[in-house]
């Protein structure tokens, strides 16, 4: 009786430590992919120099070695789940400038900078929407704050030319 209730303590506490270790190692990845997509933006935009291996054995990379970096660990994050991709669009409407302002000023208000937090937000080719890069947790924000600016900021199209001719 007394073998068995040690038996079921030290699976408990084996079960406990293996679900501790599990969920604190994706937090570090977490971390370690957010710190290390922080650094290399970093030395993209301040034109860091590139590592002397790279130099010595990729000399073509020279340009794109810090966006290789920054977007491999932001592949990292979309695996880990911390980053989702999302798509918003407008209905037959175009993003003005007035709208990218509004919408960036709210969206750093709401959820941080991208020194807080890891996001990227490119338009789609059309203008008419966005496909940002964000933390899952952030979506129903970024979701409302289009919306909002959307109503507000958007810009119709100009309605599309017929060529119908009555004969």
């Amino acid at each position: 009786m007394k073998r068995a209730r040690i038996l079921y303590g030290m699976s408990a506490c084996v079960i406990a430590l293996v679900l501790w270790f599990t969920f604190s190692s994706r937090q570090r990845k977490i971390r370690h992919h957010t710190r290390a997509l922080h650094a290399a933006t970093q030395y993209q935009i301040n034109g860091g120099s590139i590592p002397l291996m790279d130099r010595l054995f990729h000399p073509n990379k020279r340009i794109s070695h810090w966006h290789e970096v920054a977007r491999y660990h932001e592949k990292q994050l979309l695996k880990l789940g911390y980053l989702t991709n999302c798509e918003f669009r407008l209905t037959n409407q175009v993003i003005t400038r007035e709208f990218s302002s509004n919408f960036f000023q709210l969206i750093r208000q709401r959820v941080g900078t991208n020194t807080d937090q890891v996001w990227r937000c490119p338009y789609l080719t059309n203008r008419d929407g966005i496909a940002p890069i964000l933390p899952a947790k952030d979506v129903a924000v970024w979701e409302q704050t289009f919306r909002e600016c959307a109503t507000r900021y958007a810009s119709n199209l100009p309605p599309a030319i017929t060529t119908n001719f009555l004969h």
